[in-house]
């Protein structure tokens, strides 16, 4: 009798809901989230989809009239990256895992690369399985978990911004808004590589869906960060919330997921050799990258520390200039990531007082500040689409919904930079400036600025 109370008091806690209002579960954890009324989200949701878009398509068209009418071929026509390495990100570990070779992913997600790789046939190398049948399948069942999170956000959208329309006008609604947040910059770069982030979405936006389900919430985030250790920083506004129960259940989960392996290894291939292979390897910020590809492919501010690069080729040379590489690292470490991890959650706090509002600054502050990411974790940003769609001062909330869908767009029209194959665009260095502007928004009363 004793495990039957258990697993009902268990399944008790999952499904009970924090706070009065029991009808919609897949709310804002903290009501008074919504601040507008209906018009002005209908208001936001087409602004912010009508940039999101038709920005998007624009520069994909653009992309293909260069190449059909301009003659000009990759890297130009296309802001993906490289075509023979597509998927790979998503190939690349699974080979690692049957192979006992180390990787950057962490010990969870080598587990989790491990059991994909038992349904993809390898026999031929992980380039050739891309092409095969069990490749396409297991690549595929991926991007549709991928895109079904993505439905359920718009599902969450349409609900805000309709009220008596019919079936036909729903489905087309909801057609647009998901099309639109599926043609966006950072989903079609997560596809493109097959990058784990796509699964990192799907837990994370669970996740932030359910938050008035602490239970079940904590662990679908303790799994997300256990995918991916870079979003640490979405604990703090946990803590900041006094929450302190619900964090003590996402470090559980975060401990038993990157335990799991460890004691695997140790039952199943009775070899504590293999513990090594499990833990991530420690490089430096893409070690063995040239310049190009460190800022081609991200957003964060170091790209605009790395444009200092170009005057002191200019000037002094360019073995000054990769010289002057790892310096500029080092002084942007000190200056800004180390003070930002300690500093930027609080600042949020005592600026921001909802829960989600708090986890939507802290994803943007980490994307803005940390070295060793893709522009596919922008796509953590649809997350929040929903809270800023209903939230937040009226002309606030308009800067912030503006501003997001531009950062979710594509920007390469403008090349700055290409070296073989790889090119940089006016897009490196808009979205780190797009990104801190969405940041300071919220700021903006106490810095005394007016935008």
């Amino acid at each position: 009798m004793a495990p039957k109370r258990f697993l009902k008091t268990l399944g008790e806690r999952i499904n009970k809901p924090v706070g009065s209002d029991t009808r919609n579960i897949i709310i804002p954890i903290d009501q008074t989230t919504y601040k507008v009324d209906k018009a002005t989200i209908r208001k936001r949701a087409l602004i912010f989809f009508s940039i999101l878009g038709f920005g998007s398509l624009f520069q994909y068209g653009y992309g293909w009239a260069l190449h059909y009418f301009g003659g000009y071929s990759y890297p130009y026509t296309s802001p993906l990256f490289l075509p023979e390495d597509r998927f790979m990100d998503f190939f690349n570990p699974a080979w690692y895992a049957i192979n006992k070779t180390r990787s950057n992913y962490g010990p969870f997600s080598q587990l989790l690369s491990n059991c994909i790789a038992h349904f993809i046939d390898f026999s031929n190398g992980p380039y050739e399985a891309r092409h095969t049948i069990s490749g396409v399948l297991s690549l595929g069942a991926m991007v549709a978990l991928f895109w079904g999170s993505i439905g359920l956000l718009a599902w969450k959208v349409l609900e805000q911004v309709t009220d008596k329309e019919g079936v036909a006008a729903r489905i087309t609604i909801f057609l647009l808004i998901f099309i639109s947040m599926v043609v966006s910059y950072p989903v079609i770069f997560t596809i493109d590589r097959g990058n784990y982030v796509a699964m990192t979405f799907v837990v994370l936006s669970l996740a932030v869906l359910f938050l008035r389900r602490p239970l079940l919430s904590a662990v679908l985030l303790g799994t997300a960060l256990s995918l991916k250790f870079y979003l640490g920083l979405l604990l703090f506004p946990f803590y900041q919330s006094r929450r302190y129960r619900f964090l003590l259940y996402t470090i559980a989960v975060i401990v038993i997921t990157n335990s799991i392996p460890f004691l695997f290894s140790v039952l199943f291939e009775h070899s504590k050799a293999n513990l090594f292979q499990l833990l991530p390897i420690s490089e430096g910020y893409f070690s063995g990258w040239s310049l190009a590809q460190k800022m081609a492919w991200s957003s964060h501010l170091l790209n605009l520390f790395f444009s200092a690069i170009y005057p002191i080729q200019f000037f002094f040379g360019v073995d000054s200039a990769r010289a002057a590489i790892p310096v500029i690292e080092k002084i942007y470490m000190f200056s800004i990531f180390l003070p930002s991890v300690l500093f930027g959650p609080w600042l949020i706090s005592n600026v921001v007082k909802d829960l989600e509002g708090r986890l939507f600054y802290v994803t943007v502050l980490t994307i803005l500040i940390a070295p060793n990411i893709g522009n596919y974790s922008l796509c953590y940003l649809l997350i929040f689409v929903p809270y800023l769609l209903a939230s937040g001062d009226q002309t606030y909330g308009n800067i912030s919904i503006i501003l997001l869908a531009l950062c979710l767009m594509p920007k390469n029209y403008l090349t700055l930079l290409v070296i073989g194959s790889q090119r940089v665009t006016l897009q490196a260095l808009i979205n780190p400036l797009i990104l801190l502007a969405l940041f300071i928004v919220p700021f903006q009363k106490r810095l005394g600025l007016n935008l």
